[in-house]
């Protein structure tokens, strides 16, 4: 970070280059109370008579034209933009353009997202908006809005907000699969299944055209939406035609109301109903086919069967077939099974066919593995289930650690913020046991979602199951469901991973529009704090205590700005931080020579995050026991160190004097006669525990943390607050490190003097995790 300028323009007149710096650098280009014309090439913006060409080193463009009814048509830009169109009848078009945030503001706006990701709200007025290709939130806002899904946009979020809103999603020329389903006060719109899902909210109308094409149709009864299928009308006709399959399930004076061939309306008593227009009259679906999973001991030699079994939903008088082939999942063929493919038939009359797939045995301790079968081209038939798992248990391993389900769900505002996932063990359990678990961003982030979760679990003598929290973070994006995983690995002696492994687990939304940032009230921020530097949940007398140190400021601006930079740096400089993290640091610079300050050395993010987490587990300071199991962490951190290979090649077997040496060396300080003196005693007698000892000594000396003070400091601004390495984007080069290092270092180490931890605290990547900056 090197600051964060925002330049602007208001177009009067000349062409101008705007370049930005190493900061998060914003050029804004404003209009008037009048109409405005805004349009751009790849590199440049134009409005009235002037041209913007946009230089190197901006991060984002910024529109506001306020009054008027507007036109901005934007073609070719690649940066990240924000379009304030303000009041009046506007037209935003980024449909040439990648990435935006569109605001319409009051009147009727016409609004077109881009082929990425875009956020657009309709805000008051009755808006027409269609997201375009990538996952979209459309929100309507105020008014009576259209939003519009076409072929080949994404699966967006939408909220239809206040008014009579109606969603108009179109289908294509060929033959789809829509689902329709209630979600609560929500709705569920599916088309074609694994292709594109739409979470829609706050629509009163929900309107389907199928256009040509043999459709299928499946609809349940809404809470909310009226819903309106167009089936199409080829010419000719072809049958069998679109077909419209409604479930009554919980439904009462559930009527069919005939408007000719064709067509009709089912009414759901004071519900509401859904309007059908196809080329024949409402009929029965084709048969389902489903597929099962199957579970089969392994065996120690030779072959044998999983049989698995297709099933219609329902006898046909047509003969059926589909096609079934393997995949490998944790299995794989040939070593675990044998890949096979077939075509199975179902003559008139018949539901079920089998299908066999010939397991290896072997005596492997690896844990119980998985692979599927799966179903494609179906005649005279839709496939239900397109999917079966085939399960190897393993009958080898003493001990078995999976997740007691392949799935869990947390919401976004979960007290206590946390999602809790359980590992089972099973097998030989007398003894005590291991394994290691991870979490890994799916479409949440541990950025933004949920708080990197990384640490050891030990089973004790008969112990069969332990419970794993990941701490959520409770952000205020509307964004729908999201998910991450937790992985299993290292088990430890003869033990091996089985199934579910990983587990999936969705964190489900809360919120339902636009909301103030929550980083900006105490609570939340001090319990970040915690999240961010020591990777737990506060302490209820810590949480306490910082919170009031920030709200004893009252309405004070400036002295809640004061206190929020003391509350974070504390996290930094406190012993709980400086033991575990900081240990981490000075630990990796005297073995390795990787020093925060060298980006070619420093330990990186995610290294940094496992180590962390490995020497914080269950250290709460403060509390019982803490100081030994600290003590006990960090000894057993240190012994892994030491027995590497890549530090065994760094320091091989040397008299303790010229060991301790090497190791002042590695870290780059010269230490004091009483350091040096201190670290060749702990060394002793030498052996692994000696070297081991001396490791330690050399660092917890003063001058280790002393030249590491500085330099850890701005790498934790990095990875406490951006969750990110600070080569990574948006930076891609060390420049702001240096920065801040270097006007740390000006001002003596002074995080006050220097700006630098209220620079962090209110950037707009930091604010941008939890909500607007």
């Amino acid at each position: 970070m090197g600051g964060s300028p925002l330049f602007t323009y208001t177009g009067g007149g000349g062409a101008f280059t705007i370049n930005g710096g190493t900061g998060f650098d914003v050029l804004g280009i404003l209009g008037d109370e009048g109409p405005d014309v805004v349009t751009s090439t790849a590199t440049t913006v134009t409005r009235a008579s002037g041209t913007v060409t946009l230089g190197t080193g901006l991060e984002r463009l910024d529109i506001s034209t306020f009054g008027g009814n507007d036109n901005i048509v934007l073609t070719g830009l690649t940066i990240a933009k924000v379009i304030d169109a303000g009041s009046g009848n506007d037209t935003v078009n980024c449909s040439a353009a990648v990435d935006a945030t569109i605001l319409g503001g009051p009147g009727d706006d016409i609004l077109i997202g881009s082929p990425a990701a875009d956020y657009i709200d309709g805000g008051d007025g009755n808006d027409t908006i269609t997201g375009g290709p990538g996952v979209d939130q459309m929100l309507g806002g105020a008014g009576s809005d259209k939003l519009i899904w076409n072929p080949g946009d994404g699966s967006d979020l939408v909220e239809g907000g206040t008014g009579t809103d109606e969603l108009v999603f179109n289908g294509s020329a060929a033959a789809e699969i829509f689902n329709i389903t209630a979600n609560g006060a929500r709705t569920t719109l599916t088309r074609n299944v694994g292709a594109i899902t739409m979470d829609i909210g706050d629509t009163e109308q929900i309107t389907v055209n199928g256009l040509d094409g043999d459709d299928i149709f499946n609809v349940a009864p809404q809470a909310t939406a009226h819903i309106t299928i167009d089936g199409g009308n080829p010419v000719p006709p072809t049958l069998p035609g679109d077909q419209l399959l409604v479930d009554f399930t919980g439904t009462t004076n559930s009527t069919l109301t005939s408007l000719g061939v064709g067509a009709g309306i089912w009414s759901f008593g004071n519900r509401q109903s859904v309007n059908f227009t196809g080329i024949e009259t409402q009929g029965p679906a084709q048969p389902g086919i489903s597929i099962n999973n199957v579970a089969v001991a392994e065996g120690n030699a030779g072959s044998a069967n999983a049989t698995f079994t297709a099933t219609l939903s329902t006898a046909s008088a047509q003969t059926i077939s589909v096609d079934v082939f393997t995949s490998n999942g944790t299995a794989t063929a040939p070593v675990d099974y044998q890949s096979a493919n077939a075509t199975l038939t179902f003559a008139p009359g018949v539901t079920t066919a089998n299908f066999n797939v010939p397991i290896n045995g072997d005596t492997t301790p690896e844990g119980n593995e998985t692979y599927f079968v799966n179903l494609t081209n179906a005649v005279n038939a839709t496939i239900t289930t397109p999917q079966g798992t085939g399960t190897i248990n393993d009958d080898d391993a003493t001990s078995i650690f999976q997740f007691s389900s392949p799935t869990a769900s947390v919401a976004e505002n979960a007290v206590p913020g946390s999602a809790t996932v359980t590992i089972t063990r099973t097998g030989d359990t007398t003894g005590a046991a291991s394994v290691k678990f991870e979490t890994s961003d799916g479409t949440a982030q541990q950025k933004t979602d949920y708080t990197f979760g990384s640490g050891t679990v030990q089973f004790g003598p008969g112990e069969l199951s332990k419970d794993v929290k990941i701490l959520i973070v409770n952000d205020v994006f509307v964004e729908g469901p999201e998910t991450f995983q937790v992985n299993l690995s290292n088990p430890s002696g003869n033990s091996a991973i089985g199934s579910p492994s990983p587990i999936v687990v969705t964190i489900t939304d809360d919120d339902l529009g636009p909301a103030a940032n929550p980083i900006d009230a105490a609570g939340f921020f001090v319990r970040q704090q915690y999240l961010d530097f020591l990777g737990r949940e506060p302490d209820a007398a810590g949480l306490t205590f910082w919170t009031t140190n920030i709200t004893s400021c009252g309405a004070n601006a400036s002295c809640i700005a004061a206190k929020r930079v003391d509350t974070s740096a504390a996290f930094f400089l406190s012993i709980e931080f400086q033991e575990t993290s900081g240990n981490v640091l000075r630990t990796q610079r005297v073995a390795f020579g990787r020093q925060s300050n060298d980006q070619f050395t420093r330990v990186p993010y995610l290294q940094f995050m496992r180590d962390t987490r490995q020497i914080g587990q269950g250290v709460i300071i403060g509390q019982p026991g803490a100081d030994a199991l600290l003590e006990a962490n960090k000894a057993f951190y240190a012994e892994q160190t030491v027995l590497t290979a890549e530090f065994t090649s760094r320091f091989p077997p040397a008299p303790g004097a010229v060991y301790v040496d090497a190791l002042f060396a590695s870290a780059g300080v010269t230490p004091t006669a009483a350091e040096r003196t201190a670290a060749i005693n702990a060394f002793g007698a030498g052996g692994t525990t000696g070297r081991i000892a001396a490791l330690r000594s050399v660092v917890d000396s003063g001058s280790v943390r002393t030249a590491e003070a500085n330099p850890s400091f701005v790498l934790a601004e990095y990875y406490g607050y951006l969750r990110r390495n600070p080569t990574d984007a948006p930076d891609f080069n060390d420049a702001g490190y240096q920065f801040w290092l270097t006007k740390l270092n000006s001002f003596g180490g002074d995080f006050r003097s220097s700006d630098m931890v209220k620079s962090f605290i209110s950037s707009d990547e930091y604010r941008v995790r939890f909500g607007m900056p």
